[in-house]
């Protein structure tokens, strides 16, 4: 059984990542709408090209209330919801 404080380490991580994920959102819809040409990574190519098509489909302000809504789910889930979750 995880302490308290290990639950509230996970939600931070989950927190976290959410809030990267959701600036690279924003940044891509933001590039898509003034045109800029958006360089295919490398290594993660796969992932890049769902994150671009989903930020040209949802637009900036899409990118932005999707980012927020994640936020938002994300803060004010319960700490006893990662009880079961495995690191």
């Amino acid at each position: 059984m995880k302490t308290r404080k290990q639950r509230l380490f996970i939600n931070s991580m989950y927190t976290f990542a959410i809030a990267i994920f959701s600036a690279i959102l924003v940044a891509y819809a933001y590039d898509i709408s003034n045109g800029t040409e958006i360089q295919t990574s490398s290594t993660k190519k796969g992932t890049q090209e769902i994150l671009v098509s989903i930020a040209g489909f949802l637009g900036v302000t899409g990118s932005i209330v999707v980012g927020i809504l994640q936020q938002e789910q994300v803060c004010f889930m319960p700490l006893a919801s990662t009880e079961n979750h495995r690191i």
